[in-house]
Formats: structure tokens, sequence, C-alpha cells
């Protein structure tokens, strides 16, 4: 990849993609310490990774890859101060939410991408945030769950944060935050927007 490229990765459906006319998976193996022969179709070890080879499957197509096909959009790097990338990562960004493609974002990329985020409106980033998922703790997230007792307290981990609301009158509220919404949905919405966390800076300040 040049300077200027995404370090993207495509997840895909690799029984839809074998039977797109025109698409083939092969194996592909490379070595990385500089052997004459640096690649081997069909190689009799792939699938057996070891120090000096690295095996995986690629994708062979003259027509492009069909977007239904295209599970996520995992979001690796950027390259450090390449200002063009931002339109790329927008572009990104508004078409895996169109198509409701999930976009994963590594922990290099986060900062990038929540600053661009704040560029688009509200509509569009609240459906941004929906579709993006953030890989920064490596803990799963989890929808709201009641906790035990009689307190009406609920718990969930989005984007890898863990997170506690208590519920009085039909509504949702936070300690130091306030009102959150009227639904689990609403909620979450809120959580994503940052407004949440700006609220416990805030109050800590």
């Amino acid at each position: 990849m040049g300077s200027s490229d995404l370090d993207v990765q495509l997840v895909l459906d690799k029984k839809g993609i074998s039977n797109v006319r025109g698409t083939k998976v092969k194996p592909y193996v490379y070595s990385p310490r500089g052997s004459a022969r640096k690649t081997e179709l069909g190689s009799p070890i792939f699938g057996k990774p070891t120090p000096w080879f690295e095996a995986e499957e690629r994708v062979y197509s003259n027509i492009g890859i069909p977007t239904g096909h295209i599970k996520a959009i995992k979001l690796r790097g950027l390259p450090k101060g390449v200002s063009a990338n931002d339109d790329l990562v927008l572009s990104l960004i508004k078409k895996s939410t169109s198509k409701k493609i999930p976009l994963i974002v590594e922990p290099a990329s986060e900062d990038r991408v929540m600053g661009l985020l704040d560029i688009l409106d509200p509509n569009q980033k609240s459906k941004a945030l929906k579709n993006i998922k953030f890989t920064r703790s490596g803990a799963s997230d989890t929808r709201f769950k009641k906790l035990s007792g009689d307190n009406n307290e609920y718990e969930a981990i989005i984007d890898g944060k863990k997170y506690n609301i208590y519920k009085e009158q039909g509504e949702f509220y936070a300690d130091g935050v306030g009102f959150l919404g009227k639904d689990f949905d609403e909620v979450t919405d809120f959580i994503k927007s940052g407004e949440f966390d700006d609220a416990i800076e805030y109050n800590r300040m």
C-alpha cells in the first residue's frame, strides 16, 4: 500500500463469494523471510503457518466484490499526518453506514474517526455510531441487564466500557449525568454520542 492508503480489511462471506461468477478463492502462502520463491498458490502447507510461512486465502475477481457479500469492514490504521485520508475515511463511514455494513475501528484509527464523526450532522453521526464498533478495550459489548436487588439499576458494556444506569418513573438516569432517555435505544445512542462521558468528565472538573 502507498503512504496515503488506508489499512482496511474486508470480512467476507466465503461461501457466497465462491458462488459469484468470475470470482475464485485460492490458497496463498507468503514467505516473510525472503526466500527465492515468495508465493505459492495451492501449496501443500496451506493452512499450517510456521515461523517461515504465513498462510491465508485470497479472492481473485474480474468484476469486484458485491457489497452483499461483505460482512464487515475493519479499519486497522491510518498513516500519521496524511490529512488527505480524512476524505477517504468519511466516505468509508458514510458508505458503510448506508449499506449497513458494520465498520470495525481498531485503536490506531479511533481518535481520527471520532474527530471526523464530529463533522457530521447529529442525525448522520447517530446513524454512524450505531454502525461502528470500536475495539479499544477488547471487551465484548452487552445489552443492558437489570442488576440483582430492588434498586432498578442496569448495567451494560458499550464500545468496550461498562455503564451503570437506573430507572425512575419509567425513564433512565445516571449519577453525575442526569436524564438519558426513555428506553434502552435512546440511552445507547446518548452514550455512543459521547455526551455521557463528556458529562462525567465535566462534573469531575
